[in-house]
């Protein structure tokens, strides 16, 4: 999606080339209903053709493709006739919680900052080459007319991610408790890296733009020897997460993560022998 949506903000956008990227924006959307939010990329091609080309070819692309994300969206329609309106509830509660089906969604993000530094659920605090790659987003913003698309969508996704919570013990949100969010978000082993990574091609153009950017000013070795680090580290720890040899509910600090490294080269020695 984010590959089309590059070529055509470069290029332009056309009624009939919108239909793709609109239909993978479908697909998204019927698979998790956070993925909506990406819908603030075609509706920038929209607007941006608007000043390129006039109102009436910006309208017909803008037709066009939410017609093509309606079509896989509408399964989701299918799915809430079989299991029931429960399944696909979408209801304002006391207290600023939006239950969206099974998904609760608080919508002052309580946890917007914990989405990104928490040491159990931070996105930066696991993988610091996402944070590398925002940097990279905020000083492209400062000349190139796509990076401020990509920082909402982002901004919006680490939103939304901060006020989800979890449905009750039936599974059920109907009822939902407020207090759950100290289980989701203290408790529960899940974390901001986890959620993020619909955005992790968002990150990388960050990235390779602050690669660009600085290519002039840095040795030849750089950043290749910082990039292999940091993929290694992620690689390893995931390693780490899926071998049990870090805690998946605890707080974890930095020697926490590179003993649990350190314990899955004695796994793998076991298991080799």
């Amino acid at each position: 999606l984010l590959l089309l949506w590059w070529q055509q903000w470069v290029r332009g956008t056309a009624p009939k080339v919108i239909v793709v990227p609109a239909l993978i924006l479908g697909f998204l959307i019927a698979i998790r209903f956070q993925n909506a939010i990406f819908g603030i990329l075609l509706a920038a091609l929209v607007i941006r053709e608007m000043w390129r080309s006039g109102m009436m070819r910006s309208l017909a692309s803008g037709v066009t493709g939410l017609i093509a994300c309606a079509i896989p969206v509408a399964t989701l329609a299918l799915h809430a006739a079989k299991f029931g309106p429960a399944q696909s509830k979408i209801a304002l509660q006391q207290g600023g919680v939006l239950l969206v089906g099974n998904y609760p969604l608080h919508l002052k993000s309580p946890y917007f900052l914990d989405v990104l530094f928490s040491c159990r659920h931070g996105a930066f605090y696991w993988a610091p080459i996402l944070a590398i790659g925002l940097v990279g987003l905020i000083w492209a913003a400062r000349r190139e007319s796509w990076a401020p698309v990509l920082l909402i969508t982002l901004f919006l996704q680490t939103y939304l991610i901060g006020g989800l919570g979890i449905a009750d013990a039936g599974g059920a949100a109907v009822n939902f408790d407020p207090s759950n969010w100290r289980d989701h978000w203290k408790g529960a082993p899940s974390f901001g890296m986890r959620y993020l990574t619909e955005c992790v091609p968002i990150f990388a153009m960050g990235l390779a733009f602050l690669m660009a950017r600085t290519q002039k000013t840095t040795t030849t070795f750089l950043w290749p020897a910082t990039l292999a680090v940091l993929v290694a580290w992620n690689g390893l720890l995931m390693l780490a997460y899926g071998l049990n040899t870090i805690s998946r509910s605890q707080c974890l600090t930095y020697p926490d993560m590179a003993l649990g490294i350190v314990k899955v080269f004695g796994k793998l020695a076991g298991g080799l022998n």
